[in-house]
């Protein structure tokens, strides 16, 4: 249910997205290309920069951009294959060729649009950060509906995105307890199910209490994300051959035009 329900919400909203995203950016041509021309000269000279980015530095800036898109495309924690398993295809590489082009759509399409969009409209130089930027650009040019319909966005994607991280969760905890019986582990899924928005609400309201800067929050999520990277970048070197095998194996039987045919064909007699 959670596969089909992103899969129906998700591109409609990102086309959506980035159809609101091309008119802002398109719509002057002359910003455009000196918005370009800013994103190069400002990525290795930042401390000319002025408004929200002055006196930051090239390391910051990578550092920031990195940690930022971790949280944008998963890419590197070896969170999301938990969602590409549960798809039936032919081959595992094919599955992952869309895991590779979700990251560059993610990363390359929708962020940069954004990125556009904020320095396009002039919205960078408010000094205000994260959505609230992307927030001031849209009310710029759509007025205050601009503001309705990035947080009808944010909606949809941030509802996707956590009934994805369950569905991750829920999987785990099966595993972890795939020596019981269905029963069971049922007992433990719904456990997890009801209980699990707690903690994050819990925490929200802890950081809310004592008035946490948003930087100390960022800094405590970007620690906690770079554990499952180094966890996973370790299981990829031991899992390295198996993988340059099924690439291969996948690029040779099914990118192939003809040998491809020949599969789908004994395939069909089988069934």
């Amino acid at each position: 249910r959670i596969v089909k329900f992103a899969e129906t919400a998700v591109p409609g909203m990102v086309l959506l997205y980035f159809a609101a995203g091309l008119f802002v950016i398109l719509r002057d041509i002359p910003a455009l290309i000196m918005a370009f021309k800013s994103i190069f000269i400002y990525a290795f000279q930042p401390a000319a920069a002025v408004g929200g980015f002055a006196g930051v530095t090239v390391m910051k800036t990578l550092q920031i951009g990195v940690a930022r898109s971790v949280y944008s495309n998963e890419a590197g924690w070896g969170s999301s294959p938990i969602i590409h398993a549960s798809v039936d295809v032919d081959h595992p590489g094919r599955q992952g060729m869309w895991g590779a082009f979700e990251v560059f759509v993610d990363t390359m399409i929708v962020c940069t649009i954004t990125g556009l969009i904020v320095i396009v409209t002039g919205a960078w130089q408010t000094g205000r950060g994260g959505a609230g930027s992307v927030g001031e650009a849209f009310n710029s040019v759509f007025g205050q509906s601009g503001s309705i319909a990035l947080a009808f966005f944010i909606l949809i994607f941030s509802l996707t995105t956590t009934t994805g991280w369950f569905s991750y969760l829920e999987s785990l905890i099966v595993f972890c307890v795939s020596n019981k019986t269905h029963d069971e582990r049922m007992k433990y899924v719904k456990f997890v199910r009801y209980t699990g928005p707690l903690v994050p609400l819990c925490i929200s309201m802890f950081f809310f209490y004592h008035g946490t800067v948003p930087s100390m929050v960022w800094m405590m999520l970007d620690i906690q994300s770079g554990i499952p990277v180094y966890v996973n970048v370790i299981a990829l070197t031991l899992l390295s051959p198996i993988i340059f095998k099924k690439v291969r194996e996948f690029e040779n039987d099914y990118l192939d035009p003809e040998k491809a045919a020949r599969k789908a064909a004994k395939l069909a007699k089988k069934r």
